[in-house]
């Protein structure tokens, strides 16, 4: 059976420095998959070739049987920084390049999700932080993704917010069903949010783990996540 999303034996050079070497990965559709990971290890050179930003030096990525060859147009991306149009209100930041009525009742409807409706005519610089992260999440989902790439989008908010804001994501990619890809600094958020763990180190995808504890919040669930958050961190050190 053929999987969603695979990468075969991909490397990334720039410059005679390897940024990604011989990785190989496999993504379930529907499925909620963290990367994590010291600081220039790869991560999110991987996350950016899915995205077709970029391209492989070899090996090649797949998805739906199909090669990424450029800009992946099944895929949306959030980043930490939320890149919203300074000079377009909340909702024309959704609604720009909108054609047809559906669009733009789509976005009224995200925005009624992501609690934002009473916001819908400000300017980015009147929002919070996790408001502002909320419209790109909004964005991103515009079009229906069957693919979405998280690249550190929390890493600017306070503890609360980042809670609320992880919750939110898990909700939306689950009821949606949305294959989501999140590359993230935090192995506790890795492990909250993601039902498989990839450990990127030295430029290698160098493990993968499955978690049964994905947004379980009882005292178990907690206390599995803690113990499985100590061996994501014992091979990012100690390999």
């Amino acid at each position: 059976m053929l999987k969603y999303l695979t990468v075969n034996n991909v490397s990334k050079v720039y410059q005679a420095k390897t940024a990604l070497h011989d990785a190989n990965l496999e993504v379930d559709r529907g499925s909620f998959v963290a990367i994590v990971g010291m600081s220039g290890s790869g991560k999110t050179t991987l996350l950016r070739m899915i995205a077709g930003l970029e391209q492989p030096t070899t090996g090649e990525i797949r998805q739906n049987d199909r090669q990424v060859t450029s800009i992946n147009p099944q895929a949306r991306c959030m980043f930490q920084d939320d890149r919203l149009l300074p000079w377009m209100t909340v909702s024309e930041n959704l609604t720009f390049g909108a054609k047809d009525k559906e669009q733009r009742a789509r976005a009224q409807r995200l925005l009624e999700t992501m609690e934002l409706m009473e916001f819908s005519n400000y300017y980015p610089t009147k929002l919070s932080g996790g408001q502002r992260q909320r419209v790109a999440l909004a964005r991103a989902l515009m079009d229906n993704p069957e693919l979405l790439l998280l690249d550190e989008p929390l890493g600017a908010l306070d503890a609360l917010t980042r809670l609320r804001m992880q919750d939110l994501i898990l909700k939306i990619t689950n009821e949606q069903k949305i294959t989501t890809m999140l590359v993230t600094h935090d192995v506790s958020e890795a492990v909250r949010m993601a039902n498989r763990i990839i450990v990127v180190k030295n430029s290698q995808i160098l493990r993968q783990l499955d978690n049964p504890y994905q947004g379980v919040d009882n005292e178990n669930g907690k206390l599995r996540r803690l113990e499985l958050v100590d061996e994501v961190l014992d091979i990012i050190y100690h390999g």
